[in-house]
């Protein structure tokens, strides 16, 4: 009787997994939120910088102006004539570079921000193999600002599918910078749908 129900019991998660569609949803292939020894993974020229703002989002949970945790990137009170990167150098097992994952898994790069652009403005880059850093966002500013919250991006990386990337965040700034904190980003993330286990018709299933 306990082998016929076993048996039993395999037989329904079979005829489970077989029959219940997917859930469409997004699984991290690989994320970043700028915590523990950010500076290990991520070079930055000023004004970037990683680490607790003093102004700029409002606070979180925990009474940090990160969007989770304690810290994030920023431009915080960026000066005038600014040229800068903020890239990732360490990714997957501390490999210098990412690769992009199947096209059929519709990898994309998401990442959160908080704007306050005066005279400046910012974009997202990625430099594939040995290549130049190329644009992979539209222009984010100038004199724009994201108001009160945190403003989720997500960038489609299909086009660079099987290849071996890196990503970063270039800002520029006018000759005039006021009063403005410039640009926070928080949380990157690579993210893809999940592997779909497909259970194939007519198994035949042993007990033990």
């Amino acid at each position: 009787m306990n082998r016929l129900r076993n048996i039993l019991a395999l037989a329904g998660a079979v005829f489970w997994l077989a029959f219940v569609p997917a859930r469409a949803q997004l699984i991290a292939y690989w994320s970043d939120g700028f915590e523990t020894n950010a500076s290990s993974r991520w070079t930055s020229t000023a004004p970037w910088q990683i680490g607790d703002p003093n102004a700029g989002p409002p606070l979180n949970s925990h009474g940090y102006r990160a969007l989770y945790g304690m810290d994030c990137a920023s431009t915080e009170y960026y000066g005038f004539n600014q040229d800068a990167r903020l890239y990732c150098h360490s990714y997957l097992n501390g490999s210098n570079s990412l690769v992009v994952p199947p096209a059929s898994r519709t990898p994309t790069l998401d990442f959160w921000s908080w704007m306050n652009f005066g005279n400046s403005f910012g974009y997202v880059e990625l430099k594939a193999g040995n290549g130049a850093w190329q644009s992979i966002s539209p222009n984010f500013g100038p004199n724009v600002t994201s108001g009160g919250g945190w403003v989720e991006s997500t960038i489609d990386l299909s086009p660079f599918a099987g290849q071996s990337v890196q990503f970063a965040f270039h800002f520029y700034s006018g000759g005039v910078s006021g009063n403005s904190l410039g640009w926070f980003v928080d949380n990157v993330s690579v993210l893809v749908t999940p592997l779909v286990l497909t259970v194939p018709t007519n198994q035949t299933i042993f007990y033990g």
